[in-house]
């Protein structure tokens, strides 16, 4: 695997592509590509995973990636296990952040855009209780031809210019990868990762998927993603107990050994450095809050 050059496949009739995703699990192989992608997931759970950025993704979340920024959307293990009962559904608008031109985004009017669509180099998510809003404006957009579409994604474009609860995922990622030769390395160390983080992953095993030494291994994988594997590795794992902690009534000790941790104090110290609370508060504040 590698960072892949993707090409979005539009014609020389339009200036975006509007694109439907529904498939047992979303395409998960790092990926890039020149244009702005902003996406709406509508169905499936799993990890958006952005050069120095990991996060969980679900139902009602909406993101903006930027032009050129390596991502991947990786469903959850169920997802790969054929289950006809679930499936990996979103919404996404592809275009170029150039399509509307100079001379109309140095309008006075258009500031706030202007302003927006720089800001897009990066990445962001939209607070959910705003998300739902914009999908419907994608909805519309998928239901419209030629000009109607581009008019419909200028009005998602300054409705999203006007909103503040932003998330920024991630600083600029361009210089991460020197060649398509280093994103296939960092490609097939988040795959291991997040398809073996129950297991004891150690830095001797994961340093040689990467064909590195470990004292290598570890220099390279904090300067491109600003933390220690073992952190990361944490993060992943982590994550994972949240995910069990809301989702089922399984015993703490249970997900701590499901998810690679072999010693109960250690899972509960990593849980709330990483959350800020202990799993059984941060189960009892979950379901509370749903």
């Amino acid at each position: 695997m590698r960072v892949l050059p993707f090409h979005i496949p539009k014609t020389e009739k339009t200036s975006l592509h509007a694109q439907v995703d529904r498939m047992p699990h979303f395409y998960d192989i790092l990926h890039k590509h020149p244009e702005i992608q902003i996406t709406y997931i509508e169905k499936s759970h799993g990890t958006l995973i952005l050069t120095d950025y990991m996060d969980d993704f679900e139902p009602g979340d909406l993101f903006i990636i930027g032009p050129n920024q390596p991502h991947m959307f990786k469903n959850d293990k169920q997802f790969y296990e054929g289950n006809e009962n679930l499936e990996a559904f979103g919404k996404s608008i592809f275009f170029d952040q150039s399509i509307f031109g100079s001379t109309f985004l140095n309008l006075p009017e258009n500031s706030r855009l202007k302003t927006f669509l720089e800001s897009c180099n990066g990445n962001f998510g939209l607070n959910k209780a705003y998300s739902k809003e914009v999908s419907i404006m994608i909805n519309d957009l998928f239901e419209m031809q030629g000009y109607g579409k581009l008019m419909k994604l200028l009005e998602i474009l300054y409705h999203l210019a006007g909103l503040k609860p932003i998330k920024y995922l991630t600083g600029s990622t361009l210089n991460n990868y020197d060649n398509e030769g280093e994103g296939e390395r960092m490609s097939k160390i988040l795959d291991y990762t997040t398809n073996h983080y129950n297991e004891n992953i150690t830095l001797k095993t994961v340093a040689s998927i990467a064909s590195m030494t470990e004292t290598s291994f570890c220099r390279y994988f904090k300067k491109r993603t600003r933390k220690s594997y073992i952190d990361f590795l944490s993060e992943v794992r982590i994550r994972q107990a949240c995910k069990l902690l809301q989702s089922t009534d399984t015993q703490v000790a249970q997900i701590c050994f499901q998810t690679g941790y072999n010693n109960l104090s250690n899972f509960n110290r990593k849980f709330k450095k990483i959350t800020g609370f202990s799993p059984a508060r941060y189960r009892q504040v979950s379901k509370a809050s749903n």
